[in-house]
């Protein structure tokens, strides 16, 4: 029998990792796994912490217990983040030999398996503050009763479009 082996290539600075899968050491067809991106989680880390020092220091000059309920503005924020980070960890689309692999959720998890040859067309779109930072979303419309399937925000939309 032909032997299958996967050689990978380290991750790639936009978050879609590539490598080739080979039979007999003859390249088949590209490996790619795309993610959701992380950005918009880290950013939002980011505005809880300004937002923190803001109201603290605020707190500091003002003191009535006011400053409490402002608290709410940082810890929306952390919460968002965790959230963004746990979606972008738990989802991901694979492309492997002849078949593309969608898979997301943390208890209860959703599956999908696609082959190749039933792609009939991969979208990219993008809102203009996606644009800006270099993300969209990509869907990929298969010939079937679920013919539709979104991945939201990752980075280089355009790039992992060609690869699949």
């Amino acid at each position: 029998p032909e032997q299958i082996r996967a050689k990978r290539s380290p991750k790639a600075s936009f978050g879609v990792r590539f490598g080739t899968i080979a039979v007999s050491g003859k390249p088949i067809m590209p490996d790619l796994k795309i993610r959701p991106s992380t950005t918009l989680a880290s950013l939002s880390l980011i505005v809880a912490l300004v937002a923190t020092v803001i109201v603290y220091a605020l707190s500091r000059q003002y003191p009535a217990q006011a400053w409490l309920s402002a608290y709410a503005i940082p810890v929306y924020f952390v919460a968002q983040g965790i959230r963004g980070h746990f979606l972008a960890r738990l989802t991901y689309l694979e492309m492997a030999g002849d078949r593309i692999k969608y898979e997301s959720g943390l208890f209860s998890k959703v599956t999908r398996s696609i082959p190749l040859a039933k792609v009939q067309d991969v979208t990219v779109s993008q809102t203009m503050s996606q644009r800006l930072v270099g993300m969209g979303d990509l869907s990929i419309e298969t010939a079937g009763e679920t013919s539709r399937l979104t991945i939201r925000s990752i980075n280089s939309p355009r790039v992992a479009a060609e690869q699949v």
